[in-house]
Parts: C-alpha cells; sequence; structure tokens
C-alpha cells in the first residue's frame, strides 16, 4: 500500500486516509502480518477517495467501529488478533462528542510526539492532534509502539497531507495486474443505480494472499491462481428505526477475481451453475464473455458475475433482494455498467 499523491479534501481540509496514517509497513516493520486470507478480509477500510460526490454525513454523535467514519483495519496472521485505526475530523463529527467520549471512558496517557493520548482496557487509545483524532483498537498488546508510529505520522501527514493509499499486489504467485474493484465503479454508476450520488466515503476488502483454485467439475484439474479484492460504492448512510446507528444505504457491492489467464476465469464462471451454492440461477445471453445472474449464497442477495478475459466480476445491489423482483430486469439495468467495465478491465 503506497500513498497516492493526489489529496482528497472535504469541507476545505484534506482528508486523513487511516491506511497512512498507520501503513501496511508500519505494521510490519513492528513485526506483525496482515492475515493470509484468500477473502477480501485481510485489510478492511473506509476512506475518502474523491469519487462520490455526494455530501458527506454531517457531523453526529461518535460511535466508533461502525463503518461511517474512515477505518483501516488489519487482520493481523494468524487471523486472532486486530489493528484497527479510525480518524476523526471536524466534517463528520462534532468534536465536542470527542471529548464527551474521551471523558466519559478514557484515562489520561502520556505526550506521544507532542499529542495527548488515552486509553483504556490496554487495547483501546486515542490520538489527538490539532482538527484531527485518532482511534486505535488493537488487541496485539504493542499499543504504545503503535501510537508512536501514528503520532510520526501525523506530523509528516500534517506538512504533506497526500491522498488516501493505493494497493497494488507484486508476488511471484501472481506475476499479473490485479483488477480493483473500486476502479470500477463510481460516482455515475451509482446515480444510476438509486438515483442520487455516492457517498464520499468508499469501503474496499482486501486479500491478503493468491488463492488457489480447481475446477474438475467442470473438466479444469489445473490449480488456477487468483486475486480476489471487493468494493462497495453506496449513496450514503440511513438511521435504522430500531437502533441509534447509522447504516449503508442503497448502493452496489462489487468484487472482482483476477486471473492469471481466461481460461481459469471461463473455469469459474462455469462452475456457479454447478456449484450447488447460489440459487436461481440463470445463464445471462450476450454479455461480456459470459454471465450469470443468482440469488448469492450466505447472502440471500441478487448477484451478477460476468467473465471478460482473465477476469469475473460480480456485481450485487446492496439494498435486500425482494423476490417478486425480476432478475431479467435488474440484469438489463446493469448491462451500461458491465460495458463500462470491460472496457476499464481493456487497459490492464
Amino acid at each position: 500500500m503506497s500513498e497516492s499523491p493526489r489529496r482528497i479534501e472535504l469541507g476545505g481540509k484534506p482528508t486523513l486516509d487511516p491506511c497512512s496514517v498507520l501503513p501496511l509497513t508500519d505494521v510490519i516493520e513492528l513485526g506483525h502480518l496482515p492475515m493470509a486470507n484468500t477473502l477480501p478480509t485481510s485489510i478492511k477500510r473506509s476512506f475518502y477517495d474523491g469519487v462520490g460526490r455526494g455530501p458527506v454525513e454531517a457531523p453526529s454523535y461518535l460511535s466508533t467501529f461502525t463503518g461511517t467514519y474512515a477505518r483501516c483495519a488489519y487482520a493481523i496472521e494468524p487471523g486472532t488478533k486486530t489493528i484497527d485505526v479510525e480518524t476523526y475530523q471536524s466534517f463528520n463529527v462534532f468534536d465536542e462528542d470527542v471529548l464527551a467520549e474521551i471523558d466519559r471512558r478514557y484515562m489520561s496517557g502520556p505526550m506521544v510526539g507532542g499529542y495527548a493520548t488515552y486509553s483504556r482496557e490496554g487495547k483501546y487509545f486515542m490520538l489527538r492532534g490539532e482538527g484531527a483524532t485518532v482511534h486505535l483498537y488493537t488487541d496485539t498488546g504493542d499499543g504504545p509502539k503503535l501510537l508512536d508510529r501514528i503520532a510520526r505520522n501525523l506530523a509528516a501527514l500534517a506538512q504533506d497531507p497526500g491522498g488516501p493509499a493505493v494497493v497494488t499486489y507484486k508476488s511471484p504467485t501472481f506475476p499479473a495486474p490485479v483488477a480493483r474493484a473500486c476502479d470500477l465503479v463510481d460516482n455515475a454508476d451509482i446515480k444510476a443505480h438509486t438515483g442520487k450520488d455516492a457517498s464520499p466515503l468508499v469501503e474496499e476488502n482486501l486479500a491478503g494472499a493468491t488463492g488457489v483454485l480447481v475446477f474438475r467439475e467442470v473438466g479444469d484439474p489445473t490449480e488456477n491462481n487468483y486475486i480476489h479484492n471487493e468494493c462497495v460504492r453506496h449513496e450514503g448512510f440511513a438511521e435504522e428505526s430500531d437502533a441509534d446507528i447509522l447504516v449503508p444505504d442503497a448502493g452496489l457491492r462489487v468484487a472482482t477475481m483476477s486471473f492469471l489467464d481466461a481460461k481459469a476465469a471461463h473455469s469459474y464462471l462455469s462452475f456457479i451453475p454447478v456449484g450447488g451454492l447460489d440459487t436461481n440461477v440463470e445463464e445471462v445471453d450476450d454479455l461480456a464473455d459470459g454471465a450469470y445472474s443468482y440469488i448469492a449464497a450466505g447472502t440471500g442477495n441478487f448477484e451478477l458475475a460476468f467473465q471478460y478475459e482473465r477476469f469475473v466480476v460480480k456485481i450485487s445491489p446492496t439494498e435486500p433482494w425482494d423476490p417478486q423482483e425480476d432478475p431479467g430486469q435488474v440484469v438489463d439495468s446493469l448491462r451500461p455498467l458491465v460495458a463500462k467495465m470491460t472496457a476499464k478491465l481493456d487497459r490492464l
């Protein structure tokens, strides 16, 4: 993960990307490795990438780990520990709410790099700088060392904010470009789906390892390497009627499966109707290099999967699936988006 030179501003201030406030390089230098999971759960992040044109959520009460703030969560190998960073800025949370949270639940700690720090239970920490507060959760036992890195990085970002971290993969197990899901869906795509601009806050979920799949059921006994990642763009957050929390509104979840060749991608797509996991599987005519729609196992939501060359892309509305809805109409509404995505994949 490397910092982008393109800074993103909201409310006249540069946004603080938590994955730049505590970069993966620092996490590794302190002796931690992201979980080697082939599912996109090794690094889960929410950040402002300058794509969504919708309004920033009005400053609201502070509720940590809700996904409504910029966040970077590292699942640490072997998967039993977590390092989770959130950044609070004046455009998305009232500072008095942050102070109230600190006063109510935290104990004062030592100054670190000129920043005030607070902690509780040896796992939760707050570090306050001018115009921003960083919240750290870690059960790795080295919270103070992580705070030192955060303070150092905050001081550097104050001089040169840069932009959100950009994720790339470089591995002998996958010597080819990886399709990044968040590059495939933009503000116009969300507006076409929901009628509203996308939220400035985007969610990205990343795998920490190359996966290997064998598709003997469709006559492919070879081991096929792949890398999986996922992106969620939505129109904003809505308050649940039965709880005082905010949840994502309507939008699109996009996942990419990057393979090393088109044969492997075709095998993956061909496995969908014979795998027995998904239901209501229907082949879709005249879409990319092949496509299926279905109700996804596990989520119960409608999903459209299509192959284009060595990639398979899955698109799913984030809103719950209505069984009365016509899958064919949903597929037709997504055809323009698929055409845009294949044009972008052509450039990889």
